[in-house]
């Protein structure tokens, strides 16, 4: 049972810190990319206005960065919600700690991917720049 209630806990504050940084963080992060890429316009490259542009909520989104950004958020938000459900239908320990352990590593995986080409769509301009 303390397992379930850890996991549970771990789960809960992980999804209050995904609401923060989905919300006020990623809102004041696009209204300050904004102000840097005031001018570019049309310069821009294509993944920064086909991914990470849509992804911070500025520019125009296409109908397949619509849905990359939807995937994106349902991997983000459902994942661990079914990990939290997971925790509690599970019946033994080693079942738990399987499902914790294989989830947790799969949702990392996923987001840390994801991550990845998000923010090297958004530093793409910054290194373009140089040259």
């Amino acid at each position: 049972m303390l397992k379930r209630i850890l996991g549970s806990i771990t789960l809960m504050i992980w999804l209050g810190t995904l609401a923060f940084v989905a919300g006020p963080v990623r809102w004041e992060f696009a209204h300050t990319y904004d102000h840097w890429m005031e001018g570019l316009g049309d310069s821009l490259p294509s993944p920064t206005k086909n991914v990470g542009l849509p992804f911070l909520g500025l520019g125009h989104s296409s109908l397949a960065a619509s849905i990359l950004i939807g995937l994106f958020w349902a991997i983000a938000w459902l994942s661990p919600v079914g990990l939290l459900i997971g925790i509690w239908r599970t019946r033994s320990d080693h079942a738990l700690s399987d499902w914790l352990l294989y989830g947790g590593a799969l949702y990392c995986s996923l987001m840390f991917l994801a991550s990845v080409v998000i923010l090297l769509s958004l530093w793409l301009p910054f290194a373009l720049l140089g040259d």
